[in-house]
């Protein structure tokens, strides 16, 4: 396995060049379709991609690999859109391909596919992962040490995946070497138990 970081849309061309042309047709379908954000032009004539900042970051890598946002949407016919979900942690889409067929993201499913059924949630070929780091804002990190330094503890609650959450956590200063971090559902049970104590 390959990886590479990719810091300028240059980087990104380069590795374009690395690729197979249908891999890269694959990756453009699944960048410019399975997304909840857009590539517009806003009232200056200026290019501006819509979404959350992880949608916005991966429609810029499919720009910067040559990929035309608008041309793929017109070229795929949607079957079903399931937006993300925090319990099954992935969101996806069904395409009618040209020549027929469907494929969902990546993979080519098995005929009998309806509209109702769930989006398959095993099959898939793997064409590449995505790792994205947004920086914590400046200032973070010493806002925290001052609050330890007045005596307020300071937590932190995310949705985020327990890894990414311990990460943010530590380079905030929030999590140290003997801090806790825990997931919803031991949270939960501990504030359950506490409360049956009182």
């Amino acid at each position: 396995m390959n990886v590479k970081e990719l810091s300028t849309p240059d980087d990104a061309y380069d590795l374009r060049s690395e690729l197979p042309e249908s891999v890269v047709k694959i990756l453009l379908q699944s960048i410019f379709n399975n997304t909840g954000g857009e590539v517009v032009v806003n009232k200056d004539g200026k290019r501006e991609i819509l979404g959350t900042p992880t949608e916005m970051a991966i429609l810029e890598f499919g720009l910067s690999l040559g990929g035309d946002f608008h041309m793929e949407r017109r070229a795929s016919k949607v079957v079903k859109v399931e937006p993300f979900n925090s319990t099954k942690k992935r969101m996806g889409i069904v395409l009618e391909l040209t020549k027929g067929g469907l494929r969902a993201h990546t993979k080519e499913l098995e005929n009998g596919f309806s509209a109702e059924d769930d989006i398959p949630a095993s099959g898939y070929t793997c064409i590449g992962i995505v790792g994205i780091k947004d920086p914590v804002r400046p200032g973070v990190r010493e806002s925290v040490a001052l609050c330890r330094s007045a005596g307020v503890t300071v937590r932190m609650v995310t949705g985020d995946n327990i890894n990414t959450a311990k990460a943010i956590a530590r380079e905030c200063g929030i999590l140290t070497d003997d801090g806790l971090a825990i997931e919803g559902p031991v949270f939960r049970e501990r504030r359950a138990w506490r409360n049956c104590l009182n």
